[in-house]
Protein backbone atom coordinates (compact mmCIF):
# COMPACT_ATOMS: atom_id res chain seq x y z
CA UNK A 1 0.00 0.00 0.00
CA UNK A 2 2.77 2.51 0.94
CA UNK A 3 4.81 1.29 -2.44
CA UNK A 4 1.42 2.12 -4.41
CA UNK A 5 1.22 5.85 -2.52
CA UNK A 6 4.30 6.78 -3.33
CA UNK A 7 3.69 5.81 -6.72
CA UNK A 8 0.36 7.50 -7.21
CA UNK A 9 2.25 10.54 -5.66
CA UNK A 10 5.76 10.52 -7.60
CA UNK A 11 3.17 10.15 -10.65
CA UNK A 12 1.82 13.51 -9.98
CA UNK A 13 5.01 15.40 -9.29
CA UNK A 14 6.52 13.96 -12.15
CA UNK A 15 3.57 15.02 -14.53
CA UNK A 16 3.73 18.99 -13.32
CA UNK A 17 8.06 18.97 -13.34
CA UNK A 18 7.06 17.21 -16.83
CA UNK A 19 5.53 20.41 -17.85
CA UNK A 20 8.16 23.20 -16.42
CA UNK A 21 10.96 21.33 -18.26
CA UNK A 22 9.04 20.93 -21.45
CA UNK A 23 8.30 24.81 -21.33
CA UNK A 24 11.92 25.40 -20.68
CA UNK A 25 13.27 23.52 -23.38
CA UNK A 26 10.52 24.18 -25.53
CA UNK A 27 12.06 28.22 -25.53
CA UNK A 28 15.73 27.03 -25.47
CA UNK A 29 14.07 25.61 -29.13
CA UNK A 30 12.52 28.84 -30.20
CA UNK A 31 9.16 27.72 -29.88
CA UNK A 32 8.33 29.93 -26.59
CA UNK A 33 8.94 33.09 -28.53
CA UNK A 34 6.88 32.17 -31.76
CA UNK A 35 9.88 30.82 -33.10
CA UNK A 36 11.77 33.57 -33.55
CA UNK A 37 15.01 32.62 -34.77
CA UNK A 38 17.31 34.82 -32.17
CA UNK A 39 14.56 33.03 -28.84
CA UNK A 40 18.44 30.31 -27.83
CA UNK A 41 20.56 34.11 -28.07
CA UNK A 42 18.37 35.49 -25.37
CA UNK A 43 18.50 32.34 -23.04
CA UNK A 44 21.26 31.71 -20.84
CA UNK A 45 21.65 29.69 -17.70
CA UNK A 46 20.75 31.84 -15.65
CA UNK A 47 17.84 32.58 -16.86
CA UNK A 48 16.68 28.89 -17.07
CA UNK A 49 17.37 28.75 -13.72
CA UNK A 50 15.11 31.70 -12.35
CA UNK A 51 12.42 29.84 -15.07
CA UNK A 52 12.51 26.95 -13.69
CA UNK A 53 12.74 27.93 -10.06
CA UNK A 54 9.85 30.46 -10.77
CA UNK A 55 7.58 27.52 -12.36
CA UNK A 56 7.94 25.01 -9.57
CA UNK A 57 8.95 26.97 -6.13
CA UNK A 58 6.09 29.53 -7.33
CA UNK A 59 3.68 26.86 -8.21
CA UNK A 60 3.95 25.22 -5.33
CA UNK A 61 3.10 27.94 -2.81
CA UNK A 62 0.35 29.08 -5.09
CA UNK A 63 -1.12 25.69 -4.70
CA UNK A 64 -0.51 25.29 -1.13
CA UNK A 65 -2.14 28.54 -0.64
CA UNK A 66 -5.44 27.51 -2.37
CA UNK A 67 -5.19 24.27 -0.67
CA UNK A 68 -5.47 25.53 2.21
CA UNK A 69 -8.25 27.68 1.55
CA UNK A 70 -9.96 25.00 -0.20
CA UNK A 71 -9.79 23.04 3.08
CA UNK A 72 -10.75 25.85 5.18
CA UNK A 73 -14.17 26.22 3.41
CA UNK A 74 -15.01 23.15 3.06
CA UNK A 75 -14.55 22.70 7.02
CA UNK A 76 -16.69 25.94 7.86
CA UNK A 77 -19.48 24.62 5.25
CA UNK A 78 -19.58 20.63 5.49
CA UNK A 79 -21.75 20.06 2.40
CA UNK A 80 -20.63 17.34 0.21
CA UNK A 81 -22.35 19.44 -2.95
CA UNK A 82 -20.44 22.39 -2.06
CA UNK A 83 -17.17 20.71 -1.09
CA UNK A 84 -17.89 19.71 -4.97
CA UNK A 85 -17.81 22.83 -6.27
CA UNK A 86 -15.65 24.75 -4.01
CA UNK A 87 -12.76 22.17 -5.00
CA UNK A 88 -13.84 22.61 -9.04
CA UNK A 89 -13.28 26.85 -8.02
CA UNK A 90 -9.99 25.95 -6.73
CA UNK A 91 -8.98 23.90 -10.01
CA UNK A 92 -10.36 26.87 -11.51
CA UNK A 93 -8.86 29.53 -9.96
CA UNK A 94 -5.72 28.22 -9.24
CA UNK A 95 -4.57 27.12 -12.99
CA UNK A 96 -6.35 30.66 -13.73
CA UNK A 97 -4.27 32.69 -11.59
CA UNK A 98 -1.13 30.81 -12.04
CA UNK A 99 -1.41 31.61 -16.06
CA UNK A 100 -1.50 35.08 -15.45
CA UNK A 101 1.60 35.35 -12.52
CA UNK A 102 3.59 33.07 -14.75
CA UNK A 103 3.95 30.22 -12.71
CA UNK A 104 3.22 26.49 -13.61
CA UNK A 105 -0.12 25.63 -13.39
CA UNK A 106 -0.24 21.69 -13.30
CA UNK A 107 2.63 21.77 -10.05
CA UNK A 108 -0.57 24.60 -8.26
CA UNK A 109 -2.91 21.84 -8.87
CA UNK A 110 -0.41 18.82 -8.05
CA UNK A 111 0.10 20.55 -4.41
CA UNK A 112 -3.65 21.70 -4.28
CA UNK A 113 -4.42 18.27 -4.32
CA UNK A 114 -2.36 16.78 -2.59
CA UNK A 115 -3.43 19.03 0.72
CA UNK A 116 -6.96 18.59 -0.35
CA UNK A 117 -7.03 14.78 -0.63
CA UNK A 118 -4.72 14.44 2.32
CA UNK A 119 -6.97 16.57 4.51
CA UNK A 120 -10.24 14.82 3.46
CA UNK A 121 -9.29 11.47 4.31
CA UNK A 122 -8.84 12.62 7.66
CA UNK A 123 -10.61 12.27 10.66
CA UNK A 124 -12.62 16.34 10.12
CA UNK A 125 -14.60 15.06 7.52
CA UNK A 126 -17.40 12.74 6.92
CA UNK A 127 -17.07 9.26 4.98
CA UNK A 128 -20.17 10.95 3.21
CA UNK A 129 -18.05 14.00 2.36
CA UNK A 130 -14.93 11.59 1.08
CA UNK A 131 -17.03 9.31 -1.35
CA UNK A 132 -18.74 12.50 -2.68
CA UNK A 133 -15.33 14.06 -3.82
CA UNK A 134 -13.51 10.84 -4.79
CA UNK A 135 -16.41 9.65 -6.80
CA UNK A 136 -16.97 12.95 -8.80
CA UNK A 137 -12.89 13.38 -9.42
CA UNK A 138 -12.74 9.56 -10.45
CA UNK A 139 -15.05 10.61 -13.12
CA UNK A 140 -13.53 13.90 -14.09
CA UNK A 141 -10.38 11.72 -15.10
CA UNK A 142 -11.75 9.03 -16.79
CA UNK A 143 -14.01 11.38 -19.02
CA UNK A 144 -11.24 13.51 -19.59
CA UNK A 145 -8.29 10.90 -20.03
CA UNK A 146 -11.33 9.61 -22.68
CA UNK A 147 -11.60 12.58 -24.74
CA UNK A 148 -8.11 13.40 -24.83
CA UNK A 149 -7.34 10.00 -26.62
CA UNK A 150 -9.90 10.43 -28.84
CA UNK A 151 -8.43 14.02 -29.83
CA UNK A 152 -5.57 12.19 -29.97
CA UNK A 153 -6.89 9.54 -32.59
CA UNK A 154 -7.97 12.07 -35.10
CA UNK A 155 -4.77 14.35 -34.65
CA UNK A 156 -2.87 11.02 -35.83
CA UNK A 157 -5.81 10.28 -38.48
CA UNK A 158 -5.13 13.48 -39.86
CA UNK A 159 -1.32 12.78 -40.06
CA UNK A 160 -1.73 9.59 -41.97
CA UNK A 161 -0.59 11.53 -44.97
CA UNK A 162 2.78 12.04 -43.79
CA UNK A 163 3.36 8.93 -42.11
CA UNK A 164 6.99 6.92 -42.78
CA UNK A 165 7.68 3.55 -41.09
CA UNK A 166 10.88 5.30 -39.59
CA UNK A 167 8.46 7.22 -37.43
CA UNK A 168 7.62 3.51 -36.27
CA UNK A 169 11.26 2.58 -36.13
CA UNK A 170 12.16 5.66 -34.16
CA UNK A 171 9.27 4.82 -31.78
CA UNK A 172 10.66 1.21 -31.30
CA UNK A 173 14.52 2.30 -30.72
CA UNK A 174 13.15 5.30 -28.44
CA UNK A 175 11.52 2.92 -26.11
CA UNK A 176 14.28 0.99 -24.52
CA UNK A 177 16.02 5.02 -24.25
CA UNK A 178 12.70 5.97 -22.28
CA UNK A 179 13.03 3.23 -19.50
CA UNK A 180 16.90 3.36 -19.26
CA UNK A 181 16.03 7.12 -18.34
CA UNK A 182 13.36 5.96 -16.18
CA UNK A 183 15.56 3.52 -14.26
CA UNK A 184 18.38 6.11 -13.80
CA UNK A 185 15.63 8.57 -12.49
CA UNK A 186 14.12 5.90 -10.44
CA UNK A 187 17.58 4.57 -8.88
CA UNK A 188 19.66 7.95 -8.04
CA UNK A 189 17.44 9.56 -5.53
CA UNK A 190 16.36 6.26 -3.92
CA UNK A 191 19.21 6.26 -1.47
CA UNK A 192 17.78 9.58 0.29
CA UNK A 193 14.32 8.14 0.91
CA UNK A 194 12.71 6.11 2.78
CA UNK A 195 12.41 3.24 -0.35
CA UNK A 196 15.78 2.10 0.41
CA UNK A 197 14.72 0.19 2.95
CA UNK A 198 13.29 -3.42 2.27
CA UNK A 199 14.51 -4.55 -1.47
CA UNK A 200 15.53 -1.41 -3.34
CA UNK A 201 16.17 -3.94 -6.45
CA UNK A 202 12.29 -4.67 -6.71
CA UNK A 203 11.47 -1.14 -5.65
CA UNK A 204 13.67 0.39 -8.39
CA UNK A 205 12.24 -2.29 -11.37
CA UNK A 206 8.40 -1.61 -9.98
CA UNK A 207 8.61 2.19 -10.09
CA UNK A 208 10.67 2.13 -13.59
CA UNK A 209 8.22 -0.54 -15.04
CA UNK A 210 5.00 1.24 -13.37
CA UNK A 211 5.80 4.77 -15.37
CA UNK A 212 3.36 4.73 -17.63
CA UNK A 213 3.44 7.26 -20.08
CA UNK A 214 -0.15 8.86 -21.60
CA UNK A 215 -1.99 11.87 -21.26
CA UNK A 216 0.71 14.64 -20.53
CA UNK A 217 2.87 13.26 -22.87
CA UNK A 218 0.55 13.38 -26.09
CA UNK A 219 -1.09 17.11 -25.42
CA UNK A 220 2.40 18.48 -24.70
CA UNK A 221 3.73 17.04 -28.01
CA UNK A 222 0.20 18.57 -29.66
CA UNK A 223 1.31 21.15 -28.59
CA UNK A 224 4.10 21.50 -30.97
CA UNK A 225 4.60 23.86 -34.34
CA UNK A 226 5.30 22.21 -37.72
CA UNK A 227 8.89 23.46 -37.77
CA UNK A 228 9.79 21.41 -34.78
CA UNK A 229 9.49 17.99 -36.18
CA UNK A 230 5.75 17.74 -34.85
CA UNK A 231 5.21 15.12 -36.73
CA UNK A 232 8.02 13.23 -36.18
CA UNK A 233 8.24 13.36 -31.93
CA UNK A 234 3.69 12.72 -32.43
CA UNK A 235 4.57 9.44 -33.77
CA UNK A 236 7.38 8.22 -31.80
CA UNK A 237 5.82 9.93 -28.49
CA UNK A 238 2.34 7.72 -30.29
CA UNK A 239 4.69 4.39 -29.83
CA UNK A 240 6.42 4.87 -26.46
CA UNK A 241 3.04 5.50 -24.78
CA UNK A 242 1.62 2.46 -26.90
CA UNK A 243 3.79 0.40 -25.58
CA UNK A 244 3.72 1.81 -22.10
CA UNK A 245 -0.06 1.25 -21.64
CA UNK A 246 -0.11 -2.04 -23.72
CA UNK A 247 2.97 -3.84 -22.50
CA UNK A 248 4.01 -2.22 -19.12
CA UNK A 249 0.55 -1.23 -18.04
CA UNK A 250 -0.67 -5.27 -18.38
CA UNK A 251 2.90 -7.40 -17.21
CA UNK A 252 2.98 -4.78 -14.51
CA UNK A 253 0.64 -6.67 -11.98
CA UNK A 254 2.40 -9.95 -12.51
CA UNK A 255 5.82 -8.50 -12.28
CA UNK A 256 5.03 -7.30 -8.86
CA UNK A 257 3.48 -11.17 -7.98
CA UNK A 258 6.71 -12.37 -9.26
CA UNK A 259 8.83 -10.06 -7.46
CA UNK A 260 7.02 -10.73 -4.32
CA UNK A 261 7.00 -14.29 -4.04
CA UNK A 262 10.74 -13.87 -4.84
CA UNK A 263 11.02 -12.04 -1.54
CA UNK A 264 8.96 -14.36 0.26
CA UNK A 265 11.17 -17.34 -0.92
CA UNK A 266 14.32 -15.60 0.14
CA UNK A 267 12.63 -14.88 3.18
CA UNK A 268 11.79 -18.38 3.78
Amino acid sequence: KSLQADIGGESLLNDGVAVVVFLTVLQLAGGGHGGESHATESIGFVHIVSLFGREVIGGALLGGVFGVVTIFLMRLIKVPSIDILLSLAAVMGCYSLASIIHVSGPLALVVTGLIVGTRIHGNTFSRTERVHLDHFWEAIDHIFNAVLFTLMGFVLLGLSDSFELKFILAGVLAIPVVLLARVISVALPLPFTKLRHGNPRATIAVLSWGGLRGGISIALVLSLTPELSRNLLLHLTYVVVVFSIIGQGLTIGPMVRYLKMGETTEQS
